[in-house]
Protein backbone atom coordinates (compact mmCIF):
# COMPACT_ATOMS: atom_id res chain seq x y z
CA UNK A 1 0.00 0.00 0.00
CA UNK A 2 1.76 3.40 -0.77
CA UNK A 3 1.44 6.84 1.60
CA UNK A 4 -1.29 9.25 0.58
CA UNK A 5 1.03 11.81 -0.67
CA UNK A 6 2.56 9.26 -3.14
CA UNK A 7 2.59 10.23 -6.57
CA UNK A 8 1.33 7.06 -8.02
CA UNK A 9 3.53 7.36 -11.31
CA UNK A 10 6.12 6.60 -9.22
CA UNK A 11 4.83 3.08 -7.10
CA UNK A 12 5.50 0.09 -9.53
CA UNK A 13 1.34 -0.61 -9.71
CA UNK A 14 1.05 3.42 -11.14
CA UNK A 15 3.89 2.92 -13.92
CA UNK A 16 2.89 -0.72 -14.90
CA UNK A 17 -0.63 0.89 -15.77
CA UNK A 18 0.76 4.16 -17.38
CA UNK A 19 2.86 1.61 -19.88
CA UNK A 20 -0.40 -0.41 -20.44
CA UNK A 21 -2.54 2.57 -21.22
CA UNK A 22 -0.30 3.95 -23.43
CA UNK A 23 0.50 0.73 -25.52
CA UNK A 24 -3.52 0.59 -25.74
CA UNK A 25 -3.68 -2.64 -24.32
CA UNK A 26 -6.89 -3.13 -21.65
CA UNK A 27 -6.41 -5.04 -18.51
CA UNK A 28 -7.65 -8.15 -20.43
CA UNK A 29 -5.36 -7.83 -23.43
CA UNK A 30 -2.28 -7.82 -21.07
CA UNK A 31 -3.52 -10.42 -19.12
CA UNK A 32 -3.63 -12.64 -21.92
CA UNK A 33 -0.44 -11.56 -23.09
CA UNK A 34 1.36 -13.10 -19.97
CA UNK A 35 -0.79 -15.91 -19.15
CA UNK A 36 -2.09 -14.44 -16.22
CA UNK A 37 -5.44 -13.35 -15.21
CA UNK A 38 -7.24 -9.84 -15.50
CA UNK A 39 -7.10 -9.83 -11.49
CA UNK A 40 -3.54 -10.14 -11.14
CA UNK A 41 -3.09 -7.21 -13.35
CA UNK A 42 -5.74 -5.23 -11.32
CA UNK A 43 -3.63 -6.24 -8.39
CA UNK A 44 -0.35 -5.45 -9.54
CA UNK A 45 -1.78 -1.82 -11.36
CA UNK A 46 -3.42 -1.25 -7.53
CA UNK A 47 -0.14 -1.91 -5.65
CA UNK A 48 -1.90 -4.65 -3.62
CA UNK A 49 0.02 -7.64 -5.45
CA UNK A 50 3.69 -7.71 -6.70
CA UNK A 51 3.90 -9.73 -10.01
CA UNK A 52 7.31 -12.21 -9.72
CA UNK A 53 10.53 -11.66 -11.46
CA UNK A 54 9.78 -13.87 -14.02
CA UNK A 55 6.54 -11.62 -14.59
CA UNK A 56 8.26 -8.80 -14.61
CA UNK A 57 10.88 -9.27 -17.17
CA UNK A 58 8.21 -10.16 -19.48
CA UNK A 59 6.09 -6.73 -18.50
CA UNK A 60 9.31 -5.23 -19.15
CA UNK A 61 9.52 -6.49 -22.46
CA UNK A 62 6.05 -6.11 -23.73
CA UNK A 63 6.41 -2.36 -22.72
CA UNK A 64 9.64 -1.65 -24.00
CA UNK A 65 10.74 -0.60 -20.79
CA UNK A 66 13.52 -1.64 -17.87
CA UNK A 67 13.41 -3.77 -15.10
CA UNK A 68 14.79 -1.20 -13.32
CA UNK A 69 12.67 1.51 -14.33
CA UNK A 70 9.83 -0.38 -12.96
CA UNK A 71 11.19 -1.06 -9.86
CA UNK A 72 12.98 2.22 -8.86
CA UNK A 73 11.63 5.40 -7.62
CA UNK A 74 10.96 8.34 -9.91
CA UNK A 75 9.09 8.55 -13.55
CA UNK A 76 10.67 8.34 -16.84
CA UNK A 77 10.69 11.15 -19.62
CA UNK A 78 9.92 9.01 -22.36
CA UNK A 79 6.26 7.71 -21.28
CA UNK A 80 4.27 9.36 -23.76
CA UNK A 81 6.07 7.64 -26.70
CA UNK A 82 6.11 4.20 -25.00
CA UNK A 83 5.66 1.30 -27.61
CA UNK A 84 4.78 -2.54 -26.97
CA UNK A 85 6.83 -5.17 -29.12
CA UNK A 86 6.12 -8.59 -29.55
CA UNK A 87 8.14 -11.24 -31.01
CA UNK A 88 6.45 -12.94 -34.42
CA UNK A 89 6.89 -16.23 -35.98
CA UNK A 90 6.26 -15.72 -39.65
CA UNK A 91 7.55 -19.14 -40.40
CA UNK A 92 3.95 -20.04 -37.98
CA UNK A 93 1.98 -18.21 -40.25
CA UNK A 94 -0.37 -19.88 -42.77
CA UNK A 95 -0.94 -17.13 -45.20
CA UNK A 96 -1.12 -16.95 -48.88
CA UNK A 97 -0.36 -14.58 -51.81
CA UNK A 98 -3.13 -11.88 -53.05
CA UNK A 99 -3.06 -9.19 -55.30
CA UNK A 100 -3.40 -6.90 -51.73
CA UNK A 101 -0.33 -8.43 -50.72
CA UNK A 102 1.22 -7.50 -53.95
CA UNK A 103 1.50 -11.24 -54.61
CA UNK A 104 4.08 -11.64 -51.54
CA UNK A 105 4.05 -14.22 -49.10
CA UNK A 106 5.76 -12.70 -46.89
CA UNK A 107 3.49 -9.26 -46.75
CA UNK A 108 0.73 -11.84 -46.83
CA UNK A 109 1.64 -13.43 -43.40
CA UNK A 110 2.43 -9.75 -42.13
CA UNK A 111 -1.81 -8.66 -43.01
CA UNK A 112 -2.77 -12.47 -41.16
CA UNK A 113 -0.30 -11.15 -37.82
CA UNK A 114 -2.01 -7.69 -37.91
CA UNK A 115 -5.27 -8.72 -38.63
CA UNK A 116 -5.43 -11.98 -35.82
CA UNK A 117 -4.07 -9.50 -33.34
CA UNK A 118 -7.15 -6.95 -33.61
CA UNK A 119 -10.03 -8.72 -35.03
CA UNK A 120 -12.83 -6.28 -34.72
CA UNK A 121 -10.37 -3.37 -35.62
CA UNK A 122 -10.95 -1.56 -38.90
CA UNK A 123 -7.07 -1.75 -40.21
CA UNK A 124 -5.67 -0.09 -43.39
CA UNK A 125 -2.58 -0.55 -44.85
CA UNK A 126 -0.08 2.53 -44.94
CA UNK A 127 2.65 3.32 -47.81
CA UNK A 128 5.55 4.54 -47.06
CA UNK A 129 7.89 6.36 -48.65
CA UNK A 130 10.82 8.17 -47.02
CA UNK A 131 11.15 12.55 -45.76
CA UNK A 132 14.07 13.47 -47.46
CA UNK A 133 16.94 15.52 -46.17
CA UNK A 134 17.86 18.33 -48.28
CA UNK A 135 21.13 16.52 -49.71
CA UNK A 136 18.45 13.42 -50.75
CA UNK A 137 16.53 16.04 -52.63
CA UNK A 138 19.89 17.25 -54.53
CA UNK A 139 20.72 13.42 -55.16
CA UNK A 140 16.94 12.91 -56.69
CA UNK A 141 17.05 15.47 -58.87
CA UNK A 142 20.49 14.65 -60.32
CA UNK A 143 19.16 11.15 -60.92
CA UNK A 144 15.71 12.34 -62.25
CA UNK A 145 17.76 14.61 -64.99
CA UNK A 146 20.22 11.89 -65.84
CA UNK A 147 18.45 8.68 -66.18
CA UNK A 148 15.12 7.90 -67.22
CA UNK A 149 14.43 5.61 -64.65
CA UNK A 150 10.94 5.81 -63.04
CA UNK A 151 12.06 5.70 -59.76
CA UNK A 152 14.62 8.25 -57.45
CA UNK A 153 15.63 8.43 -54.22
CA UNK A 154 12.51 8.12 -52.38
CA UNK A 155 11.91 4.08 -53.70
CA UNK A 156 15.96 3.53 -53.66
CA UNK A 157 15.71 4.50 -49.49
CA UNK A 158 12.22 2.62 -49.17
CA UNK A 159 13.86 0.03 -50.24
CA UNK A 160 16.75 -0.49 -48.37
CA UNK A 161 15.55 0.74 -45.01
CA UNK A 162 11.98 -0.27 -44.91
CA UNK A 163 11.79 -3.50 -47.32
CA UNK A 164 11.21 -6.01 -44.41
CA UNK A 165 8.70 -3.50 -42.83
CA UNK A 166 4.91 -2.84 -43.45
CA UNK A 167 3.17 -0.34 -41.82
CA UNK A 168 -0.61 -0.54 -40.43
CA UNK A 169 -2.88 2.06 -39.13
CA UNK A 170 -5.46 0.01 -37.04
CA UNK A 171 -8.72 2.11 -35.37
CA UNK A 172 -10.21 0.75 -32.27
CA UNK A 173 -12.60 3.42 -31.82
CA UNK A 174 -11.38 4.49 -28.88
CA UNK A 175 -7.88 4.94 -30.00
CA UNK A 176 -5.91 4.84 -33.08
CA UNK A 177 -2.73 2.34 -33.45
CA UNK A 178 0.52 2.59 -35.67
CA UNK A 179 1.59 -0.88 -36.10
CA UNK A 180 5.03 -1.64 -37.68
CA UNK A 181 5.54 -5.52 -38.35
CA UNK A 182 9.29 -6.73 -39.25
CA UNK A 183 10.30 -9.59 -39.88
CA UNK A 184 11.13 -10.18 -35.77
CA UNK A 185 8.40 -8.49 -34.35
CA UNK A 186 5.10 -6.39 -33.97
CA UNK A 187 5.55 -3.17 -32.67
CA UNK A 188 2.43 -0.28 -31.93
CA UNK A 189 1.88 3.07 -30.52
CA UNK A 190 -1.06 5.07 -29.25
CA UNK A 191 -1.48 7.70 -31.54
CA UNK A 192 -1.91 11.19 -29.95
CA UNK A 193 -3.76 12.72 -32.88
CA UNK A 194 -6.21 11.41 -34.99
CA UNK A 195 -5.76 10.53 -38.51
CA UNK A 196 -8.41 10.30 -40.92
CA UNK A 197 -9.00 6.92 -42.78
CA UNK A 198 -10.17 7.89 -46.12
CA UNK A 199 -7.28 5.95 -48.43
CA UNK A 200 -5.00 9.16 -49.89
CA UNK A 201 -4.72 10.64 -46.50
CA UNK A 202 -0.92 11.36 -45.39
CA UNK A 203 1.42 11.79 -41.93
CA UNK A 204 4.37 11.36 -41.05
CA UNK A 205 5.91 8.99 -38.31
CA UNK A 206 9.46 10.17 -37.94
CA UNK A 207 11.83 10.53 -41.02
CA UNK A 208 8.20 8.56 -43.35
CA UNK A 209 5.50 10.03 -44.60
CA UNK A 210 3.07 7.55 -44.45
CA UNK A 211 -0.13 7.03 -47.14
CA UNK A 212 -3.62 5.70 -45.86
CA UNK A 213 -4.43 2.54 -48.68
CA UNK A 214 -7.17 0.09 -48.63
CA UNK A 215 -8.04 -2.15 -45.54
CA UNK A 216 -7.48 -5.00 -44.61
CA UNK A 217 -10.83 -7.48 -45.48
CA UNK A 218 -12.18 -8.96 -42.03
CA UNK A 219 -11.48 -12.40 -41.59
Amino acid sequence: MTDEGTDRRTTLGGKIKAARLEAGLTQDEMAGKLFVSRQSITKWENDKGVPDIGNLRRLAQLLDVSVDYLLNDGTDAGMATRMLREPVDLAAVDAHRSANSGWSLKAAKKDTIVRRMWPHATIHRLVSEPILTHDEKVMDNVLGFFTPAWFGIPQILDSVRDRRNRYYLVDRGANQLFVTVSDEFVESRVLTEHIDLQRGTHFAVGAVRLTVAAPLAQT
